[in-house]
C-alpha cells in the first residue's frame, strides 16, 4: 500500500513541475520568435562568425560590470551595422573588440582586484584554518 502512494506522489509531482515550468514560460524566447530573430539576423548580416560573435557576448553581458556592458552594447550595435553594409572585416573586429570588452568587464567583477587583496584572502584562510573544527564545538 505505502508504495502505490509513493508512486502517485512522485507521478504528480513529475507532472506538476512540468506543466508549472509551461506556465511560467521558462526561457526568453520562444522557439518562434527564436527563429524570426535569427532570420531577421541573416537578412541583415550574413556572416556567421559576427553573429556567433554576437551570440557570446549575449551570453556574457549579463555577468559583466554596467561599464563594460554599454561599452559592449555600442561596438555590438557599431558591428552589425557594419556588417549590414558589407564590411565584414571591420564588423568582425569590431565584434571581437566587444567581446573581449564584456570578457574583461566579467574579469573585472568576480576576480580579487589587486595583490594586496589577494594576500589578506590567503591570510584570512589561513587563519580560519588554524580555528579548530565546526564539528568541534566544545
Amino acid at each position: 500500500m505505502p508504495k502505490a502512494v509513493y508512486l502517485i506522489l512522485i507521478i504528480n509531482l513529475i507532472i506538476s513541475i512540468d506543466v508549472n515550468s509551461q506556465n511560467m514560460q521558462a526561457g526568453n524566447i520562444n522557439p518562434e520568435s527564436t527563429e524570426e530573430v535569427f532570420k531577421s539576423l541573416m537578412d541583415k548580416c550574413d556572416d556567421m562568425d559576427i553573429i556567433m560573435l554576437r551570440g557570446r557576448i549575449r551570453v556574457e553581458i549579463q555577468r559583466s560590470t554596467p561599464e563594460a556592458i554599454e561599452e559592449a552594447n555600442k561596438l555590438m550595435i557599431d558591428g552589425l551595422t557594419a556588417c549590414s553594409k558589407g564590411e565584414n572585416f571591420k564588423a568582425k573586429t569590431l565584434m571581437e573588440k566587444g567581446y573581449k570588452v564584456i570578457n574583461a568587464g566579467v574579469k573585472d567583477r568576480f576576480s580579487i582586484k589587486s595583490k594586496e587583496n589577494k594576500k589578506s584572502a590567503i591570510l584570512k584562510n589561513k587563519e580560519n584554518n588554524n580555528e579548530k573544527p565546526w564539528w568541534k564545538f566544545w
